[in-house]
């Protein structure tokens, strides 16, 4: 074994990373001359694969130019898959990701790199180990690995970020790409809402199966919901661009709080269609997660008096809010939607699902008992997937459209406690390294990720859709792996 080490770690001085890149590109493109056929055969998802193989060859094991090109692609991923191409080109972005952490993993062996340590290993290790003992309980081998993937693909970018923290320059230009690709996001949505109708037809996330049809290859997706157009840009789900629209607002305010001239002109022509298109999501978990972005900047910035008038008052404003009932849609008729229903049932659906995973099903039922798990399924399999398999007085287990209690409905109540363990550890560490911090545009990108992290726990404990999940958790994940590194970041500022 160390003889394999010793030939890898000298195997990038004996050969130039320019000669290696370019070899490997000729290597492919001999590859498509001499197989064109058997390429084109496969379709546009294996010329979109051999260009993704080339940039993350080129890209070696620099990380963080890796994940800028997986983080400017994330948001346009589902637009790609839903123009035609196979089931093949959705795994796209998880290989590339788990690509970049592969590549890495391989320099440390290689060069027998010491790791460092944070107070969230053991959490997400035990939350993993727990998952995966849970796929064994699994209705079918298949579901359960397929439901593993959905929550755990990006969780290694946590640990990549954090054992390669960027530069503050890296850091800086992978916000502001972040950014513009945010904004470009937005007005795609903008102009979505002004035209209105069935803007897609999708050939991948969208396919459903009918036993009596047989497997329907494509279907049209509206953007209609109770009488009223609702934007999704080029997501699946109006749900997930409005949680992204909440990430891009929420640091884009922590990075306003430390730009100065051109830089606040910049951020206020960038901010300005992000906060419009919220609202034409018809989503409330990404305007209520705007607000406690906000509120979230606010109060680990203003004075302790401010902070105790500004909670009252938001309690009160609470308060109020969840006595309105009836009223939530004449009140709120700009997002009067058929969710209006769904907002005043939720406290009925968190109880339901809490009494399910602490009381009646602590045990949980296994991965994979989820529609998606079961979705996803049909679609490798080409065959009808029930989409549930646990039952308790014959009624089917459903996640209550949160995250923690799709996770409570799979790995029982604990798995709920070790995930509610991990985000008291995000904060709890991450309010710490914000105060610790002293550089303004650190401290600043602290406080937006803190922001971002509000709409998340908000999102993912009360409200938002578990279907949403493998969308977003690369940017969470990757921004909380950034927020623990912050302190070493600094440090190497200060050196």
């Amino acid at each position: 074994m160390s003889g394999l080490t010793d030939s890898l770690a000298g195997w990038q001085d004996r050969l130039p990373r320019k000669t290696v890149s370019v070899a490997l590109i000729l290597l492919l493109l001999v590859a498509e001359w001499f197989l064109p056929a058997k390429i084109v055969g496969f379709g546009m998802s294996m010329v979109f694969f051999l260009v993704g193989g080339a940039f993350l060859l080129v890209l070696g094991v620099r990380v963080w130019p890796a994940l800028l090109v997986l983080l400017c692609y994330a948001p346009f991923a589902a637009y790609l898959r839903f123009g035609g191409f196979s089931n093949l080109q959705s795994l796209f972005k998880d290989i590339f990701a788990l690509g970049i952490f592969g590549l890495w993993a391989l320099g440390v062996l290689a060069k027998r790199e010491k790791l460092v340590g944070t107070p969230l290993d053991l959490p997400i290790l035990l939350f993993v180990l727990l998952a995966a003992l849970n796929v064994l309980r699994a209705p079918t081998l298949l579901r359960g690995v397929l439901a593993f993937k959905i929550f755990f693909t990006y969780v290694p970018t946590y640990f990549l970020v954090v054992q390669c923290p960027p530069s503050r320059k890296q850091l800086r230009v992978v916000l502001w790409a972040l950014l513009v690709t945010g904004t470009l996001a937005a007005l795609y949505g903008l102009s979505q809402y002004t035209e209105g109708g069935v803007t897609q037809n999708l050939a991948v996330e969208g396919t459903r199966f009918d036993p009596e049809a047989g497997y329907a290859p494509t279907v049209a997706l509206s953007n209609w919901r109770g009488g009223q157009v609702r934007a999704f840009s080029t997501f699946s789900h109006a749900s997930v661009f409005a949680l992204f629209l909440a990430m891009c607002l929420a640091l884009g305010l922590g990075l306003e709080r430390t730009a100065s001239g051109w830089g606040k002109v910049a951020l206020g022509v960038i901010l300005l269609p992000l906060a419009a298109a919220v609202p034409t999501t018809l989503a409330r978990t990404g305007w209520i997660g705007v607000l406690l972005a906000m509120l979230t900047l606010f109060l680990i910035s203003a004075s302790g008096s401010a902070r105790v008038r500004l909670l009252v008052t938001v309690a009160l404003v609470a308060l109020a809010f969840s006595l309105a009932g009836p009223v939530v849609k004449s009140t709120l008729s700009w997002t009067g939607s058929v969710q209006d229903a769904s907002w005043q049932t939720r406290p009925g659906l968190l109880y339901w699902a809490a009494r399910m995973t602490f009381i009646e099903r602590p045990e949980g039922c296994g991965m994979g008992v989820l529609p998606d798990a079961a979705a996803l399924a049909s679609r490798v399999t080409k065959a009808y997937e029930p989409p549930n398999t646990c039952f308790w007085h014959g009624y089917p287990l459903q996640s209550a459209d949160t995250v923690a209690f799709s996770i409570g409905v799979q790995m029982g109540a604990l798995g709920v406690l070790l995930y509610l363990w991990i985000f008291v550890l995000i904060w709890k560490h991450g309010l710490g390294i914000y105060r610790e911090l002293s550089d303004p545009f650190l401290k600043g990108v602290a406080a937006g990720i803190l922001g971002y992290l509000a709409a998340m726990t908000f999102s993912n404990f009360f409200a938002g859709s578990p279907s949403a999940y493998p969308v977003v958790d690369f940017y969470f994940w990757l921004f909380v792996g950034a927020l623990m590194s912050l302190k070493r970041v600094e440090g190497a500022v200060a050196r």
